[in-house]
């Protein structure tokens, strides 16, 4: 007789939600034009209340290269100091992409505002005084 074989498949069916579980929000953080390499900017945060395995990453940048962000942490630090120069570019835009490493990610855009600090100083310059017919030469 036969062996009779049944196969049963059950099929699960997940209901995915939308990326508001990652609840990234635009950020803003302000820094010197004057800050060297390293400096940390500040850390991107995500209302996530599992955090456990999020990674962030610079989906792109107004200016690349000027700043990098730690995948585990969110920690922004200066990549390149010679870019922060408050009379070209005093804000920079960052669209940061969260993820869960699975199914779900979140954007958001990180403005970097810089500070402006005085470049100029007296002790490199020497000036010319005019009063009346007399010329003088005066170095700070």
């Amino acid at each position: 007789m036969p062996a009779m074989l049944m196969l049963l498949v059950a099929c699960i069916q997940e209901e995915i939600t939308p990326n508001e579980s990652l609840g990234i929000t635009n950020q803003h953080f302000t820094i010197a034009e004057n800050v060297e390499y390293g400096t940390v900017v500040g850390t991107v945060s995500t209302d996530d209340s599992a955090e456990n395995g999020i990674r962030f990453r610079i989906d792109s940048a107004s200016i690349s290269d000027a700043f990098a962000i730690d995948a585990n942490s969110g920690e922004l630090t200066v990549l390149n100091s010679d870019l922060l120069d408050y009379e070209k570019t005093p804000y920079f835009y960052l669209q940061i992409l969260v993820s869960d490493g699975g199914v779900l990610s979140s954007t958001a855009t990180v403005t970097i505002e810089l500070t402006d600090i005085n470049d100029f100083t007296f002790d490199d310059a020497t000036y010319e005084l005019k009063s009346g017919h007399i010329k003088e030469r005066v170095r700070y």
